[in-house]
């Protein structure tokens, strides 16, 4: 399974009247545009959700723990979020620019949603409820907002073979 969205084609991409893709075509050109699912579970991966908790959980357990260390285990599990998505993302096909930016967000929505010690760090009334609030919002609005990217931004120019 690619880990990075895969995008169908852009509307203005094929030209009006042009045959669609002929049915022998290999498989990984035939590979299905994701859905709203499939986008979610891939806007964060794996690797950083199992570096976050225990870290923050460990961080948060010490006696000197401060906002310093709770911004400094955002950031990394930030840089972490794109340097996987970047190592992992198909080199043939590679997701659009804003699906970095887009998992950004989704990370911060999630630790902000899941740790209450990340909302406090962005000082939110009532940090677990605006944490839920936020996970809540991040669900609705990033898909949709990919979707939109995706449909009215350029798409980029496929590799020349």
């Amino acid at each position: 399974m690619v880990r990075t969205v895969v995008y169908p084609p852009h509307p203005r991409s094929t030209p009006p009247g042009a045959a669609a893709a002929p049915a022998n075509a290999d498989a990984e050109d035939q590979q299905q545009p994701d859905d709203y699912g499939d986008k979610l579970v891939k806007y964060i991966p794996a690797e950083v959700i199992a570096f976050f908790l225990p870290a923050y959980a460990i961080a948060a357990k010490m006696n000197s723990f401060s906002d310093r260390i709770g911004w400094l285990l955002v950031g990394i599990a930030i840089l972490g979020t794109v340097g996987y998505l970047l190592l992992k993302a198909d080199k043939t096909k590679p997701p659009r620019w804003y699906f970095y930016l887009l998992a950004v967000l989704a990370f911060l929505g999630w630790a902000i949603g899941t740790t209450t010690e990340v909302a406090e760090l962005f000082n939110l009334p009532q940090p677990e409820l605006s944490g839920k609030l936020v996970v809540f919002v991040t669900v609705f609005f990033v898909p949709l907002l990919d979707g939109l990217l995706t449909r009215y931004l350029p798409q980029p120019a496929e590799p020349t073979q």
